[in-house]
């Protein structure tokens, strides 16, 4: 089958950490030309739909498009590619599955290289990274009642010694990944996916997580001393032409994810304190 055969279309909750990378992929790769129809779910391909959802408290995510109903039973992201002859559909869950099928359906404006070998750091950086995101979601666990709780962990069993133990892994693990990056062309290129001049996969993959934590909990996930390179490199992709129409609008957090500031159990930054129970 051809692109020209399948039609897609990408429910994406666009305030969510993981519908934030293929919000990133979009704008990188041009097959979204701003903000504004990014939110309007306008693209630059015929073949690709994007169909924005909200969330619903006790309901659940609701689609913007009475015509693209969401389908039961789906988190977000999620893709349907559609083959017109044969009316049969297949989905995809994963954020970053959906990214590398789209990254081959679309060649275009490559956003991983070409070189095997500099593909296969390039899913050595992805996995580790996504390895780090486990020990940040025990922080959180550990420190935002409301986040536990989502998670299956009453406030009675948050500790200070978890949270801790997950704080000093997520660092230890952005170190290992901050190595491994520039041996792979970091320090030369400034950008995180190896054998490209510009912002690429690992790149947007990491971003979207960095803004999700600042923005919902007030954290900076990079602020450790050892961590200057990446903290730097951050800064970069937040100049990146379509950032600040993107997530410098003023609009604040969506109700359903207010928790992760207003929590008095949630991390402060200018002390560096837990609260009492923990």
């Amino acid at each position: 089958m051809t692109a020209a055969t399948q039609q897609h279309t990408i429910w994406l909750w666009l305030d969510g950490v993981f519908p934030r990378r293929i919000s990133y992929f979009l704008f990188l790769k041009g097959l979204v030309r701003s903000p504004e129809d990014l939110r309007a779910g306008i693209t630059t391909k015929s073949n690709l739909t994007v169909v924005p959802v909200s969330i619903i408290p006790l309901e659940g995510f609701r689609s913007s498009d009475p015509n693209h109903p969401y389908p039961e039973g789906s988190s977000s992201p999620c893709m349907r590619t559609l083959d017109v002859a044969s009316g049969k559909s297949t989905f995809i869950h994963e954020s970053t599955s959906i990214l590398f099928y789209l990254e081959e359906l679309y060649p275009e404006s490559p956003l991983q290289p070409s070189s095997a070998i500099e593909r296969a750091c390039v899913m050595d950086l992805i996995g580790t990274f996504n390895l780090v995101t486990l020990d940040t979601n025990y922080f959180l666990r550990n420190t935002v009642p409301e986040h536990g709780m989502v998670m299956g962990l009453q406030p009675e069993h948050q500790t200070r010694a978890a949270a801790l133990n997950s704080k000093g892994h997520e660092v230890k693990g952005l170190v290992k990944f901050q190595g491994w990056a520039q041996r792979n062309g970091f320090q030369t290129t400034g950008w995180l996916t190896p054998g490209m001049a510009g912002p690429g996969m690992v790149d947007l993959i990491m971003a979207a997580s960095v803004r999700f934590i600042e923005l919902v909990y007030g954290i900076d996930i990079l602020e450790d001393k050892d961590l200057r390179p990446l903290a730097e490199w951050y800064v970069r992709f937040t100049a990146l032409p379509w950032w600040a129409g993107l997530e410098d609008q003023g609009n604040g957090v969506p109700n359903v994810l207010a928790f992760g500031r207003k929590s008095r159990a949630a991390w402060t930054k200018q002390t560096g304190e837990y609260p009492p129970q923990l």
